[in-house]
């Protein structure tokens, strides 16, 4: 039986599901607009239906990013996969974070912090790396189906 905290099982949610939420952690940095941003136009390329969330306000220093403005306070909905960026703990992701919303569906948490308190049912944490786009670019390019288009690896 595979990990539930591996990378490899990381990616298989990642290749498994159509539609996925994507969320970014409150009082945003560039690491985890970067990361949510990245991931969600990784996951579109493959024909995928992403929603990409962040509970709170964005600052306007990345405005050349493809896809900020979606950027906007969202709950999961109908989506198979529900996917925590960069936050070392539940209460970083606000409302979003809720486990009354999650009805039996895979949660994942993606994460470099040494911090990290493995709060989702899946966690992938690398401390190693030195930040959460770094394990997004190795998921994402080591994907069997994945074709990141160049004017979205920006994030």
């Amino acid at each position: 039986m595979q990990d539930r905290n591996s990378f490899e099982n990381a990616l298989e949610q990642l290749e498994r599901w159509n539609r996925i939420f994507v969320a970014a952690h409150i009082m945003p940095d560039g690491d985890t607009i970067g990361s949510a941003l990245g991931l969600t136009w990784a996951l579109r390329s493959l024909g995928k239906n992403v929603t990409v969330t962040c509970h709170d306000h964005v600052s306007g220093i990345f405005d050349y990013l493809a896809g900020l403005r979606e950027l906007s306070p969202k709950l999961p909905t109908d989506e198979e996969l529900l996917v925590y960026v960069d936050g070392s703990s539940s209460d970083r992701f606000g409302p979003a974070f809720d486990p009354n919303l999650f009805h039996e569906r895979p949660v994942l948490e993606i994460d470099h912090h040494i911090t990290n308190e493995f709060f989702a049912p899946m966690n992938f944490v690398d401390p190693n790396a030195a930040s959460t786009a770094e394990i997004i670019y190795r998921l994402t390019s080591l994907s069997a189906s994945a074709s990141i288009r160049l004017s979205r690896s920006a994030c």
